[in-house]
């Protein structure tokens, strides 16, 4: 069970990280609104940049996966005792 939980809380959170947080691009417009014209010089980062960059979007990563697996696991405890309590007022009755 605490595998199903943890898998979907990386789902989410892949699914969150990937879709740029409705980001535009540096000239204030939409990135498929932009002409096609314009053009930006593009420098290539270094190694040591990258995986600088890679290890913070993982660690962010991380964070929000332990948030969501948290959150996941509280809810179905709740859900649990709940069910725990209407089994016990239906075996007493």
């Amino acid at each position: 069970m605490k595998k199903l939980v943890l898998l979907v809380a990386v789902i989410a959170s892949v699914s969150l990280f990937s879709c740029g947080g409705n980001e535009t691009s540096k000239s204030g417009s939409d990135s498929t609104s932009a002409s096609a014209s314009q053009t930006e010089q593009v420098s290539t980062p270094s190694a040591s940049a990258t995986s600088v960059e890679a290890t913070s979007v993982a660690s962010k990563a991380e964070d929000a996966a332990s948030k969501v697996a948290s959150k996941v696991e509280e809810a179905v405890s709740k859900a649990a005792s709940k069910a725990e309590e209407a089994a016990a007022s239906k075996a007493s009755k």
